[in-house]
C-alpha cells in the first residue's frame, strides 16, 4: 500500500475508533468482569468498587457522609456505630461493619453517570447485580429514582437471589411501564437499602449495572 494511502487510512480508522468509544463511554471490554446481558449497550461499576477510595477506611460514619464522588452512605442509628473499609484489589470490595446498630435501615445512594441517565428510555431494562457472600443474610432492595422534569420516578425492586451464583443478588427495572419523558430527562441515582441486623459486617465483593433494550411488544 502507497504511504500517503496508508496514512489517511491509518488517520481514518483511528478516528472510527474514538467515535465508536464516545459513544459507548461506559461499556467496558469482557476483561472488565461486568455481567453484561445479550445486546446490552451500557455497563458500569459504581467508583468505591472500580478505583481505590482516598481514605480506604472511614470510622464511626455518621448519617449522609460522601463516600466517593457521587456515593453517600444513609443510616437512622443515632450514635455513629458504623465503620467501612475497601478492599485493596480490584474490584475494590466494600464492608460496612455494624455494631450495636440501633437504627432501622441503612442505604448507599449512588449517582448514575449523567449521560447514562439523561439516555434512558422506556426501551430499556436496566439491571442492578450485587455480590455478596452475605447476601441471604439481609434483606436488600434497590430503588431507581429518575428526575423526569419536575417530577421523580421511584421504582423500587427487591433484589433477587440469582439462580448461578449463591453469592450474588440482582434486580430489573423494566423501564417500558413507566411514564419517562426523554426530553426531560435529568438525573438518575440508585438507592441499595439494607435491614441490618444489630451487629453485622456487610461485605458487598461488587456492584454493577448494565443496561439493554426491552423486546417490543
Amino acid at each position: 500500500m502507497p504511504e500517503r494511502p496508508l496514512i489517511h487510512w491509518l488517520r481514518a480508522r483511528r478516528a472510527a475508533q474514538e467515535v465508536a468509544f464516545l459513544a459507548v463511554p461506559d461499556l467496558p471490554d469482557a476483561a472488565s468482569g461486568i455481567p453484561q446481558p445479550p445486546m446490552c449497550d451500557w455497563a458500569w461499576r459504581p467508583a468505591p468498587w472500580a478505583a481505590p477510595m482516598a481514605s480506604g477506611q472511614l470510622s464511626n460514619v455518621t448519617d449522609g457522609t460522601r463516600i466517593t464522588s457521587g456515593v453517600r452512605l444513609f443510616h437512622d442509628c443515632s450514635q455513629s456505630q458504623v465503620d467501612l473499609r475497601q478492599s485493596d484489589s480490584a474490584p475494590h470490595a466494600v464492608t460496612v461493619a455494624i455494631r450495636d446498630f440501633g437504627g432501622s435501615f441503612l442505604s448507599l445512594a449512588i449517582d448514575l453517570p449523567q449521560t447514562a441517565a439523561r439516555n434512558m428510555r422506556r426501551a430499556h431494562i436496566l439491571r442492578v447485580t450485587l455480590r455478596s457472600p452475605a447476601s441471604g443474610a439481609a434483606r436488600v432492595y434497590a430503588r431507581l429514582n429518575i428526575r423526569n422534569g419536575p417530577n421523580i420516578e421511584k421504582l423500587t425492586e427487591a433484589m433477587e437471589p440469582d439462580a448461578d451464583h449463591d453469592d450474588t443478588l440482582h434486580a430489573e427495572f423494566d423501564l417500558g411501564f413507566h411514564d419517562l419523558h426523554p426530553s426531560r430527562m435529568e438525573a438518575a441515582w440508585l438507592d441499595l437499602m439494607f435491614a441490618p441486623p444489630e451487629h453485622y459486617d456487610l461485605r458487598l465483593e461488587d456492584l454493577t449495572l448494565a443496561r439493554r433494550p426491552r423486546a417490543e411488544i
